[in-house]
């Protein structure tokens, strides 16, 4: 079950488009989201927020470091790739820099989980904590349905 996550910034763009001409929102700050399991290990790498088409660049530890607010192009390879996959924080502190932030997601100590994905930009969840202390969501936001909750984001 995934822990926690850190982020890197990625850098700010233009609203989010949905379809070519159908822009909506303000300018967002995109983000690489890095998730952990108990062990500390990386479990999954995602982006959000991110613009239609930013480019693409291989990863290069410098260029990553170097120019924060130029990471879109190269977290599309993180993602791709799965480079980060099975690395420890030390590892990926050392390849990517200290984050710019991080969630602690739960204290449970497991979790059922069924991904509601409805669209590229579209990552809703449904799922059942033991305690059923759902709290607030950092991102979107819960909708208690029974003892479950559904994440709407």
């Amino acid at each position: 079950m995934e822990r926690a996550y850190v982020y890197y910034h990625l850098g700010k763009h233009g609203r989010i488009c949905i379809r070519p001409g159908i822009c909506v929102g303000l300018p967002y700050r995109a983000s690489l989201q890095v998730y952990y399991d108990n062990n500390h290990r990386v479990t999954r790498v995602r982006t959000v927020r991110m613009p239609q088409a930013p480019g693409y660049r291989f990863f290069d530890q410098d260029r990553w470091k170097k120019n924060p607010e130029k990471r879109i192009a190269i977290a599309r390879d993180l993602v791709g790739s799965k480079l980060l996959i099975g690395k420890s924080e030390e590892e990926l502190t050392r390849l990517l820099g200290r984050p710019d932030g991080r969630r602690k997601l739960s204290d449970e100590p497991w979790e059922l989980r069924v991904h509601c994905s409805s669209g590229a930009m579209n990552f809703d969840t449904f799922f059942y904590w033991p305690s059923k202390r759902y709290g607030r969501a950092e991102e979107g936001y819960i909708e208690r349905i029974g003892e479950w909750a559904y994440l709407h984001e």
